[in-house]
């Protein structure tokens, strides 16, 4: 296997493969098809936040571009996905195997939903009382859900980072672990600790999720 790390952590033994991603919306969206209203410059886009396959299975509403929009069908997390899927194809079929998951930009948010799938708010109104209440749910396939356990099962854990120089001296650090509740072999949680007291130590104040 062509995977990057070996490590032993607390006697059991962790492989992991690095995986960086750099998402630049919505500063890399071409400039308006159409000439702007005057006075407005820029860009003009949106981006889908679910697979609009599935948001015509769940019978929401089409998203319809307005003239000039640039829209984007791939939303960030199935990108997030397909790379953790790329570093899986790296690692063991067995064994306790991680994704160390640089973020170089974007919004943290992102991973969440490739993880745990995006939120979605249910509407309800009782015809009795004529009050209304708001149940969320989770959408979308994720790895750490059962609509990923086939796929995703071989993984343990995702220990997402990031690191920016801001300017003075040092860098900006900061972690979070995500272990996976549906892995074929968990992280032991003595690994968990172990990983969250040196991210603990590393952590900046100036936390950037």
């Amino acid at each position: 296997m062509n995977f990057d790390i070996r490590a032993e952590v607390r006697g059991f033994i962790v492989n992991a493969d690095c995986k960086t991603r750099t998402n630049l919306f919505p500063f890399n969206l071409p400039r308006f098809d159409e000439e702007p209203p005057e006075g407005i410059q820029g860009y003009f886009g949106s981006r889908a936040t679910i697979d609009p396959h599935l948001a015509v299975a769940m019978e929401l509403p089409s998203h319809v571009p307005a003239a000039g929009e640039h829209y984007l069908k791939t939303p960030e997390s199935t990108v997030i996905l397909r790379t953790l899927r790329e570093a899986l194809g790296q690692l063991p079929a067995d064994g306790f195997n991680m994704v160390l998951f640089g973020h170089l930009q974007g919004s943290r948010t992102d991973l969440d939903y490739a993880l745990f799938g995006a939120p979605v708010a249910t509407i309800f109104r009782s015809h009795a009382t004529k009050e209304s209440w708001v149940e969320w749910s989770r959408a979308g396939t994720a790895a750490f859900t059962e609509s990923g356990r086939g796929i995703y099962s071989r993984l343990s854990a995702v220990l997402w980072m990031r690191l920016l120089h801001l300017g003075g001296d040092g860098l900006v650090r900061a972690y979070e672990l995500y272990p996976n509740p549906l892995a074929k072999q968990p992280l032991p949680e003595s690994v968990g600790e172990a990983l969250r007291a040196v991210m603990a130590s590393w952590t900046t104040e100036n936390e950037i999720g």
